[in-house]
């Protein structure tokens, strides 16, 4: 009898944390009044409450325990600190690319992580992605990489930290789009709509720094318009510091040198390394 009232004593507990755990995230129920802030203009615990907001709602799924003192005070995950998300979220699943160059495509070869590691600002840039292409593409898979892992061979850089994100790209009820089929090997043109020496697999721009986005409203629909689309909301809720305005990337006019990486980038040392994918970030590149 002494084992089972240990039992029903330690189960008893156990409920009680439970419900405990539950009150409190009950309180990040109500919507914040900044609920509809940028991403990028979120303070770190506007962020955190944010991702908590969405937790309670489960529109976001955590990998990690919410762990709380005796006083009701969240101990992890913290406000600005990497938190373990799980790979789905607004009716998307998010897809680990291999990392591997190819040629004729970036999405080939991806795998479902079960998690990746954002900041919680980042996560919110990652659901609102999410919720984003589904509802005006209906997408159901996105491609990524670089999220909670380093890159270029250094510590602290934004993949590590888990503050931006390479997108190689989505699928949707409006087809399949893939940065390097789509963009990448899509011909350039002149100024007189004649098209251009290719001047590469790997990078057709070759050391042209007078660069613009080369898909055409008229001819490269829907790629056209899906990346577009992407760039316009990393625009609204990323750094974009330096970056061309939606409108100019879209009118085919010459790229500035932002913080938004992407097959026509107007930096040949930049632009190679992201031939088959799109890179966007909160912050700096490295810190």
């Amino acid at each position: 009898m002494g084992i089972v009232k240990e039992v029903v004593n330690e189960a008893g507990v156990l409920i009680g944390e439970v419900l405990r755990g539950a009150r409190i995230l009950a309180t990040y129920g109500p919507e914040p009044a900044f609920a509809s802030k940028a991403a990028r203009d979120l303070s770190k615990p506007e962020a955190f409450q944010l991702l908590m907001h969405h937790v309670f709602h489960g529109r976001i799924v955590l990998d990690e325990p919410v762990k709380f003192d005796k006083t009701g005070t969240i101990l992890t995950p913290k406000p600005g600190n990497q938190v373990l998300v799980r790979t789905s979220m607004a009716g998307v699943d998010f897809y680990h690319a291999s990392g591997a160059y190819n040629p004729k495509s970036g999405t080939s070869g991806a795998w479902k992580d079960k998690s990746f590691a954002p900041t919680p600002a980042f996560a919110i840039v990652l659901f609102r992605l999410a919720t984003f292409l589904a509802k005006d593409w209906g997408c159901t898979q996105i491609i990524w990489g670089g999220i909670g892992h380093g890159a270029d061979n250094k510590s602290l850089n934004c993949h590590q930290v888990g503050t931006c994100v390479d997108f190689y790209g989505a699928t949707t009820s409006k087809g399949k789009f893939d940065v390097v089929a789509d963009w990448s090997l899509a011909p350039i043109y002149k100024s007189d709509g004649t098209p251009a020496a290719k001047s590469g697999q790997e990078d057709r721009w070759g050391s042209a720094t007078k660069t613009y986005y080369r898909l055409r409203a008229s001819l490269d629909s829907p790629a056209y318009d899906f990346y577009l689309a992407v760039y316009k909301f990393v625009s609204e809720q990323c750094t974009s510091d330096g970056d061309s305005s939606p409108s100019v990337f879209g009118q085919n006019q010459p790229l500035a040198a932002g913080q938004t990486h992407h097959p026509d980038y107007p930096v040949p040392a930049r632009r190679g390394g992201h031939r088959d994918h799109m890179h966007f970030q909160l912050g700096p590149a490295f810190l």
